[in-house]
């Protein structure tokens, strides 16, 4: 999927934040885990689409993964586009309960396109969220 329409669809999600935005907040939510223990999760998803599905149902369903994806989210979520993949900062969500956000999610997607969706969720591990921050600042 093109950067831009990725990137068009997500601004409109009430969670929405230029990655530079995002690294900032990532970079926040680091030292208020630090100093004060209180959890988040950073979790990068992105999906692909089988080859069989023709063009027209492949816009039906990127539309519809993406409505998934920002129906899934909390009002408190953050997230930005970043290449191919979104980038969610999930604050007061230990990294352990993350992989409920993801179960949600691809729940949803296999019930609205059966296995033509196929998301792929990591949650983005604390050693390597200094590295993440510098991509998403652009350097």
């Amino acid at each position: 999927m093109p950067d831009l329409q990725l990137e068009s669809y997500v601004s409109g999600m009430s969670g929405h934040r230029t990655p530079r935005d995002l690294a900032m907040m990532i970079d926040l939510w680091r030292r208020v885990h630090k100093r004060y223990e209180r959890p988040f999760s950073v979790a990068l998803i992105s999906f692909g689409f089988s080859d069989t599905i023709e063009t027209v149902r492949q816009l039906q369903a990127e539309t519809m993964v993406w409505q998934i994806i920002g129906d899934s989210l909390r009002d408190t979520d953050l997230v930005a586009a970043l290449e191919h993949q979104l980038v969610l900062l999930l604050p007061e969500t230990p990294p352990e309960n993350t992989g409920h956000v993801v179960d949600r999610i691809n729940a949803r997607l296999v019930e609205a396109t059966g296995s033509a969706a196929h998301v792929r969720a990591e949650l983005v591990a604390e050693d390597k969220l200094a590295a993440l921050i510098r991509v998403l600042l652009g350097g």
